[in-house]
């Protein structure tokens, strides 16, 4: 059969689609990715079943929604729609047959629950994974990372941040902590995957460098680029499922994040170092979803990168075990079983 699985050009819900067709080729199935703009009368000429992966939004789904309603009946049923949510949306912003004719699978139970507020059928949750066969490619790049960092940055700490810039995405709370944290020690090196913007941003922060834009580097890159720091930091207040946190895992690299959901689906407490967090509230972005934030102290996130230090530097062991536990965690979390489910949801 051929399995058209269409999505948008974000990198992250690029990158689920590009793992999702390579599940559908294992299956022995003929996959037919597409980043651009549908515009299919007859979806029989294009495919035999189709997998929609786009986030709710009022902004971009509706249109997605339209084509998941007449693909549906073109397709004998073989349709789906893949979905994440960082918030509740607003559901005067949908029109009522949306919520007759569309059902959802949610990328976390987090998206569920946001969804399922507003109205929507959600008749699945199936978490991100990570790819096994991408992890194997990725490890011939750590040490070749290890090698560039070390010769420019010597014996220091390094932590990894791989974030867009989005205010929801928390990269100006961890610049504040880095500006509390390099009044105390200078044995660290922070390197940033994000946009070029951020540049202006660092001026006054000691030992931050941005490495490469976001979405410019392939996958397999990116993640070599997590095993070869010590940790990564995740300093996001808002997430539908949040795949770095998972990524750095897979790659035996632990990650400070807050620990907030649905980032507690999937993290382990004994294994990454986290952050509790001090409130939760909605932020209207006007962008047709309130959004589910995530409030934590900055002071609490520069010790934790303090105490990340000492582990690396003080206690080996400690740091090896937590090295193996985040591994064997994200070792659950497989896209080929992961996403096979998808596939047997409309009978592949």
């Amino acid at each position: 059969m051929k399995v058209l699985v269409q999505t948008g050009k974000s990198p992250s819900i690029s990158e689920v689609s590009r793992q999702i067709a390579y599940v559908v080729e294992q299956r022995g199935h003929i996959a037919i990715l597409n980043r651009g703009l549908p515009s299919y009368y007859d979806w029989r000429k294009v495919c035999d079943a189709l997998i929609l992966v786009y986030p709710v939004s009022p902004v971009w789904s509706i249109s997605h929604f339209l084509h998941y309603y007449n693909a549906k009946k073109q397709l004998q049923g073989r349709v789906l729609f893949y979905t994440t949510c960082d918030g509740v949306p607003k559901r005067y912003q949908f029109a009522d047959w949306c919520f007759r004719e569309v059902q959802l699978v949610a990328n976390s139970n987090f998206t569920r629950k946001c969804l399922e507020r507003c109205g929507f059928k959600v008749i699945d949750v199936v978490h991100h994974g990570v790819l096994t066969e991408e992890l194997k490619l990725a490890q011939y790049k750590v040490n070749e990372y290890k090698r560039i960092i070390q010769k420019r940055f010597g014996d220091r700490i390094v932590f990894g941040v791989v974030s867009d810039d989005n205010p929801r995405k928390g990269i100006d709370k961890l610049l504040n902590a880095l500006r509390i944290l390099q009044q105390k020690r200078d044995d660290y090196v922070v390197l940033l995957v994000s946009k070029k913007n951020v540049v202006a941003k660092l001026k006054d922060v000691k030992n931050v460098y941005l490495t490469a834009e976001f979405g410019s580097r392939q996958h397999f890159e990116i993640l070599g680029f997590m095993g070869a720091c010590h940790f990564t930091i995740f300093p996001s207040l808002c997430e539908g499922f949040g795949l770095p946190v998972l990524e750095s895992m897979s790659m035996k690299t632990p990650v400070i994040h807050a620990w907030f959901e649905p980032l507690t689906e999937f993290s382990i407490k004994d294994g990454n170092i986290t952050i509790d967090i001090i409130g939760e509230y909605e932020y209207d972005s006007q962008e047709g979803i309130f959004y589910i934030m995530h409030e934590y102290d900055e002071v609490e996130l520069a010790n934790a990168i303090d105490s990340a230090i000492d582990i690396v530097k003080k206690y080996k062991s400690q740091y090896e075990d937590m090295q193996i536990k985040v591994y064997e965690q994200a070792m659950k979390f497989k896209s080929e079983d992961l996403y096979s489910k998808l596939l047997d949801m409309i009978g592949l």
